[in-house]
């Protein structure tokens, strides 16, 4: 159970998007739907999801990167510097990926620690490190938070994460401001 709630339309950059809530018994999370128009229909051309901090299109071209770099080894030459560094370190994300599934988040922490420095804070490694630390919490969970809003100021997905750690924390009053 759960609901999925219509929040308001709105131009974003000169583009039109409708916004939703989706509430779930331990999920929030918002997504905005980017529209267009062709001629007769509006049709959805991208949805940002808040939770994942990225359109729905940056994730599945994240995810069908490294299959295609494997079909084609000339692609990662071709690719902005963080994507090439993505491929290169695909299989690291993915095994503190696979640490967190297992119940091992300070083990997937330290995995992910392990990057360089550029790919720490790439932002889908930041997302993980966040969500990882979330579980280990304390200063972890804080430095995570911090840093991620640091270098995200305004990423959308950065007010629903400093949401959720302030409410986890007992600081309504700095939750209520975000």
């Amino acid at each position: 159970g759960g609901s999925y709630r219509f929040l308001r339309a709105r131009q974003v950059g000169g583009k039109s998007t409708i916004l939703f809530r989706l509430e779930r018994e331990d999920v929030l999370d918002y997504h905005e739907y980017e529209l267009t128009w062709d001629g007769q229909d509006h049709k959805i051309s991208d949805i940002y999801m808040f939770a994942m901090g990225e359109t729905y299109s940056e994730f599945m071209r994240r995810l069908i990167l490294p299959l295609a770099a494997q079909q084609d080894r000339s692609l990662a030459s071709g690719l902005a510097t963080v994507e090439s560094d993505y491929v290169k370190h695909t299989d690291t994300m993915a095994l503190a990926g696979r640490q967190m599934q297992n119940g091992q988040p300070a083990e997937a922490l330290k995995t992910l620690a392990d990057l360089p420095p550029k790919m720490r804070q790439f932002r889908p490694a930041m997302l993980m490190r966040v969500n990882f630390a979330r579980m280990v919490g304390g200063k972890e969970y804080d430095d995570a938070m911090d840093e991620f809003a640091r270098l995200f100021p305004d990423d959308p997905a950065t007010d629903l994460l400093l949401f959720d750690s302030f409410f986890s924390r007992k600081q309504y009053d700095k939750a209520l401001k975000v």
